[in-house]
């Protein structure tokens, strides 16, 4: 999954870039091999935002790299500038026929692409090139229009393709011209919605997010068929007596399965959405249960499949800084940083203290109150609700428990130890150096894709021989019910590849989306400032592109190096002594972190949001317009008593208190008790 969710922003030069082949102005001279040159640049080119990378190439007359040239060129309509704006570099040096000139956020130099043409000149060898130009704001169209539309239209499939054909046809009118319109039909299924499912040349995860998901709705369609998930409900509803206890306990299993979001949210959603709907708890309230512990809780984990990833973008920041102050003791342990920002984290704690309010009290305020209530009639009062589509099993099959505790332990044990076997195989002798760490490592470096594939998949089948082999359902119906599960999941499915697709075209080798908006927003950066600007800079990006490992994976980077750089040179005037777990630095990084949560979590295209409507089979732009107003009250609350005083100066353990406990009082004044059965 790291490998995944890291596919939509760490590749600066993409492999669908679009070589630009330069015509040859002048005559090579007698002595030289070079004969022209070739230029790989991004499709479109955003006015006033850097280019993530451009790639010269010597070319002899037989088009084939010059790997023996070396030696100097010079470079028009092509510029690199630091933090002030100005012009940084000036000789280009190419080796073994290449140069490779990139845009790095953290030491602050930025590629900007200056004109409507690249020359390219080598003694009496010249080439040019044209570029491709678009307004900066035409690369916020995408998710604006997949955001607006899905909202007014209330179908979110629509919005999404809109979208995804908008951004491909601004990534093709440069070439195809008035072909244009038809071209972005073509690619945007060829090249967008098809690979982003086949990922050639890739790792295959989003191929395994699809199968997993498939399979568990498989699992469960076997479980729910056979009696399993009723007489789970059934023993459940001993402890889970009424509404308040149902949500306490989706919001407890929501944080026991910590260790990985997306397997969070499918495995709690398929497994208690019988119970809530036993208890009239509404689809919604479920989706905003699962999607409100899954991300907040994998990412404050000590391990967890997105330490890792976090801890790689810390230490890669960590080393730059040694690097660019020649400081070796600026370069400390990733880890020991990435714990430290916890309690900076104020969006996903305080949200877990707003669930567990939410849960306790059994009240709700906005959009969300209106759905508990409308629950109380639209919901069947059967213990299971089958999702639609899946086919009808055997007239009162026999009840027996073990339909749906043998297949969840076959997925849970399974997944453990596959996390494990995966994640073991890939340490050294090195990596033991202690039992915390050695299970951080080996939980990092999991491949979590191919554990919940295989898990899954034989769970299904297990959920299959159980209720074959107790008689609940012969192994025709057994098959069908397996099929129909897997079918329950085909919109959800649908829309998730959609939702990759408009992440795709706005990443930082087509639109380059959050560049323009970190473009934007990069003049009002102060270092008391910097925790709230990070948080909400961070929110938007998440909400714009629906990847918060995308918005991690930018701007940790440069929140860092710029908060560290503004903290030093405040520090030079004041001869503070600076270290990297300043407060104010522990807090953008940590803002960043929750940001990108925040924007997740509000977003429409967001593959968690995605999942946590399949898993809980609830209509997307219900779950997402219920979800929107709380998710915006702890946002709110995170950045008055968190993200905003941090910067002043406050206590993290003076904010994190107050802020949980105002969360609390909030929904107490805020919500009003469910009207069931004419009594609140």
């Amino acid at each position: 999954m790291i490998e995944t969710r890291r596919s939509t922003f760490v590749a600066l030069a993409g492999a669908l870039c679009t070589l630009f082949t330069l015509s040859t102005a002048g005559t090579a001279s007698a002595d030289s091999k070079v004969h022209s040159f070739e230029v790989t640049v991004p499709p479109v080119v955003l006015d006033g935002v850097p280019v993530a990378e451009v790639v010269i190439e010597a070319r002899d007359p037989a088009g084939e790299t010059l790997e023996d040239f070396s030696g100097e060129v010079q470079l028009t309509g092509l510029e690199i500038r630091g933090r002030d704006g100005e012009s940084v570099r000036h000789d280009y040096q190419m080796e073994s026929g290449r140069l490779v000139l990139q845009t790095d956020l953290a030491s602050g130099q930025k590629l900007h692409v200056t004109d409507d043409r690249i020359v390219v000149a080598a003694g009496d060898v010249q080439s040019e090139a044209s570029v491709f130009r678009l307004s900066a704001w035409l690369a916020l169209l995408p998710p604006v229009i997949a955001i607006l539309l899905a909202i007014r239209l209330q179908n979110v499939i629509v919005g999404l393709l809109t979208a995804i054909w908008c951004g491909t046809l601004l990534l093709s009118v440069g070439e195809a011209g008035w072909w244009a319109p038809l071209v972005a039909v073509r690619d945007m299924m060829e090249v967008y919605i098809v690979r982003e499912i086949t990922q050639p040349g890739g790792s295959g995860g989003h191929a395994m997010i699809v199968l997993f998901t498939m399979m568990l709705g498989c699992m469960v369609g076997v479980m729910s068929q056979s009696g399993g998930s009723q007489a789970l409900v059934e023993w459940m509803a001993t402890f889970a007596s009424n509404r308040s206890r149902g949500q306490i306990a989706t919001w407890a299993l929501g944080l026991v399965v910590f260790f990985d979001d997306y397997a969070n949210t499918l495995l709690v959603g398929g497994t208690m959405r019988p119970m809530t709907d036993r208890l009239k708890i509404s689809r919604e309230k479920l989706a905003f249960l699962v999607d409100s512990t899954a991300a907040p809780i994998a990412g404050l984990a000590i391990v967890s499949t997105w330490v890792g990833f976090e801890v790689g973008l810390i230490d890669d920041s960590l080393r730059q800084l040694a690097d660019a102050y020649d400081d070796p003791s600026l370069h400390v342990s990733a880890y020991s940083l990435f714990l430290a920002t916890i309690p900076f984290r104020f969006y996903p704690i305080y949200l877990l203290a707003f669930g567990l309010a939410i849960a306790w009290t059994g009240r709700d305020f906005s959009t969300m109150h209106a759905a508990e209530q409308q629950a109380q009639t639209a919901l069947s009062t059967e213990p299971v609700l089958e999702s639609e589509g899946q086919g009808e099993a055997a007239d009162k099959p026999p009840l027996h428990m073990a339909n749906a505790l043998v297949p969840l332990a076959t997925l849970i044990g399974l997944l453990v130890f596959m996390m494990v076997w995966t994640g073991a195989s890939g340490l050294t002798p090195d990596d033991a150096r202690g039992v915390l760490v050695t299970v951080r490592d080996i939980v990092s470096n999991a491949d979590s894709n191919r554990s919940l594939l295989l898990a899954a998949f034989v769970a299904s089948l297990v959920a299959i021989a159980t209720a074959v082999r107790l008689g609940s359902l012969s192994l025709n119906q057994a098959v069908n019910a397996w099929v129909d599960g897997g079918k329950s999941m085909l919109m959800g499915v649908i829309v998730l590849v959609l939702a990759w697709s408009v992440s795709t075209i706005c990443d930082a080798d087509h639109l380059n989306t959050a560049g323009v908006l970190v473009e934007w927003t990069s003049g009002f950066l102060t270092p008391q400032w910097m925790p709230l600007i990070a948080f909400l800079l961070s929110a938007v990006v998440s909400f714009a592109t629906g990847s918060s490992w995308a918005t991690m994976g930018l701007l940790i980077p440069l929140v860092t190096t710029l908060s560290f750089g503004l903290l030093h040179a405040a520090a030079e005037q004041t001869g503070a002594i600076l270290s990297v777990t300043d407060p104010l630095l522990l807090g953008a990084i940590g803002s960043v972190l929750a940001g990108s949560i925040f924007g997740d979590h509000c977003s429409p295209i967001s593959d968690t949001t995605v999942l946590s409507s399949v898993a809980c089979d609830c209509d997307h732009l219900a779950h997402v317009r219920t979800q929107i107003p709380y998710a915006m009250f702890v946002g709110a609350a995170a950045i008055l008593l968190g993200c905003l005083p941090i910067g002043f100066g406050w206590s993290w353990w003076l904010l994190l208190p107050a802020g949980m406990i105002s969360v609390v009082l909030g929904v107490r004044w805020l919500g009003r008790p469910v009207d069931v059965g004419g009594k609140p």
